[in-house]
């Protein structure tokens, strides 16, 4: 058995604590590898059901200071793993087809609207499920808006779905409208998500669009938006998929080499 050091989320943790920023190039390499783990599950009819940054672990939580990163992105301190190898684990929700299925499981705050909404859900979920892990693990900061354990504790349903609109600046796709229309009171008679007061004005005014969100000082940040942006699609149906992601520009190795 193969031993692991911290999980994503405790690691996290622990440099917001010391007021150091991720590594994006650590964070391209953990993109890398858990893209393409799910590429492999899906190939193989296997969904997770449940990715979020506790139950994805290093090898190591050994560390430095990269100087030279910090320089190159215009931050004051950021985090180098020494070894950035990463484990995805806890398959206890896990399917072993691709459905579609109703199953209300994982974690609220890492779900995709697709589970919010109980409609049937697949291999994308997974997708969007990663999305939300790396958008956390890259924006570390203390009280980061995106700390979904509190997500999970605070809003409901419909304002998961209020707070995703606004950040995405995507309406909800036709089907989903539907799908309100006729089991919610959360739509008004145009298919606009009406929100609960006072907490939908509170998400309205915490959480903006996505892009206020990255700093695009270095062109892999821009790379890592459209990354994340694209796993973060509100429609599953057009949400990128593990195996066409593999080939998006910000794995790309080539894209940022700190100087020396």
């Amino acid at each position: 058995m193969e031993l692991i050091g911290p999980d994503l989320h405790d690691f996290k943790d622990l440099m917001a604590s010391k007021g150091y920023r991720t590594s994006i190039v650590d964070l391209q390499s953990i993109a890398y590898q858990l893209t393409d783990a799910l590429r492999f599950m899906h190939d193989y009819k296997i969904i997770h059901a449940d990715i979020k940054l506790v139950n994805i672990g290093l090898l190591s939580g050994d560390w430095y200071e990269d100087f030279a990163e910090a320089e190159e992105r215009k931050l004051r301190k950021v985090a180098k793993l020494v070894n950035n190898q990463v484990r995805i684990f806890d398959l206890s929700l896990m399917e072993a087809s691709v459905g579609p299925h109703r199953k209300r499981c994982g974690t609220r705050g890492f779900d995709p609207p697709e589970v919010v909404l109980d409609m049937a859900w697949s291999t994308p979920r997974d997708v969007w499920s990663l999305g939300m892990s790396l958008l956390i693990w890259y924006d570390c900061r203390p009280g980061n808006p995106f700390d979904l354990y509190e997500l999970d504790r605070r809003f409901t349903p419909r304002e998961t779905l209020i707070m995703w609109t606004n950040i995405l600046l995507h309406p909800m796709p036709f089907n989903m409208v539907m799908q309100l229309l006729g089991s919610h009171d959360w739509v008004d008679k145009h298919g606009h998500l009406t929100p609960e007061q006072p907490m939908g004005d509170d998400i309205v005014r915490r959480y903006q669009p996505l892009a206020t969100y990255f700093p695009f000082k270095h062109p892999m940040t821009t790379y890592l938006y459209y990354f994340i942006r694209d796993m973060l699609c509100v429609d599953p149906a057009t949400r990128i998929t593990a195996a066409k992601a593999l080939h998006h520009g910000f794995l790309n190795k080539d894209l940022f080499t700190p100087r020396r």
